[in-house]
């Protein structure tokens, strides 16, 4: 009875092993690419893989951004079955460079450095040719009028009335003394 149950006490073990084993390994390697979306979004895609080559699932996969104050973190997916993760950049993507960390220690990380977006000349106001046909002075009107501008005068208009308001009543108060 005591052959059997060490039998079956080794069976169970190498079941759990192998169990352990199928789900994926340790993350060893790391690697990162592009992919361009039709709408022009950027599709980062992390494949996580085992030190034979395998792929890992379930593996804490984080994307970071350089920026001018270091690296930040855009987000952290875990792997699917076959060992990936991915994350989409918007349309404009204003990172130079990007990178995939895999697991808790940074010491698995792949970079890639990201193509520069073509820059536009700077989109110009009308000039005063295109203002004289609105306005005898030109230089007084602007076909763009700022909201905050407008806003701001409304506002200060309303303080000043209130203002002149109170001296009337503290100059009709002084002479109805």
């Amino acid at each position: 009875m005591r052959p059997l149950r060490r039998l079956a006490c080794a069976c169970l073990l190498l079941v759990a092993v192998t169990a352990a084993v199928a789900e994926g390994g340790e993350p060893a390697r790391i690697s990162l690419v592009t992919q361009v979306q039709m709408d022009g979004s950027t599709r980062l895609v992390a494949a996580v893989s085992d030190g034979a080559g395998a792929p890992v699932a379930g593996a804490s996969v984080t994307f970071l951004a350089r920026t001018a104050f270091g690296w930040l973190r855009l987000a952290e997916e875990d792997t699917g079955a076959a060992g990936t993760a991915s994350f989409t950049l918007g349309a404009p993507v204003g990172y130079t460079e990007v990178q995939a960390q895999a697991g808790d220690t940074a010491a698995l990380r792949a970079g890639l450095l990201l193509a520069q977006a073509e820059e536009r000349e700077p989109v110009r106001r009308p000039g005063l040719d295109a203002l004289r046909g609105l306005s005898p002075q030109p230089g007084f009107l602007s076909p763009y009028p700022p909201v905050q501008i407008l806003f701001v005068a409304v506002l200060l208009g309303g303080i000043w009335t209130t203002y002149a308001y109170l001296i009337s009543l503290l100059v009709r108060m002084k002479r109805a003394r």
